[in-house]
């Protein structure tokens, strides 16, 4: 039925569809989840998805709800994320600031290998970034976690 909301003619049904994508996916844990959500889920950053919003919705909903996707869908399937993960990145503070908060779960899911190779150049390069005061106290709170 989802699949159904994400391909709607209807601009509205669409835009919900996807601002509840990760929502919905992240609820099937422990359950196999169909690849076309999947599909859908990494498309939620091109300029065809995101821009059925002006005000960067679906983008940052897609940011908020990037770690209990990979959760639900395991770290076998962080290769395909890391791309969208790396576009999320480049984007505003109200898309990163769910991420960059949260890097310590991701690299609980995908593992010790995959969080060095992927995660920490990232962290560094955040926490080398001046305006890293736009992430809150989240990204100190959390850095020293394991």
């Amino acid at each position: 039925m989802m699949l159904g909301f994400l391909k709607d003619t209807n601009r509205w049904v669409k835009i919900s569809a996807y601002l509840r994508l990760g929502e919905f996916i992240s609820s099937l844990q422990g359950q196999k989840v169909h690849e076309g959500l999947v599909e859908h889920y990494l498309q939620m950053a091109s300029s065809s998805v995101n821009g059925l919003t002006q005000e960067n919705e679906i983008i940052i909903a897609c940011a908020y709800n990037f770690p209990a996707v990979i959760l639900t869908l395991g770290p076998a399937h962080w290769p395909a994320f890391l791309k969208l993960f790396h576009v999320l990145m480049k984007d505003n503070v109200k898309v990163k600031k769910p991420l960059v908060c949260s890097l310590h779960h991701i690299a609980k899911i995908i593992g010790e290998e995959n969080a060095e190779k992927d995660l920490l150049p990232i962290l560094y390069t955040v926490l080398k970034d001046k305006s890293k005061r736009d992430f809150g106290g989240g990204l100190g709170d959390n850095v020293n976690r394991r």
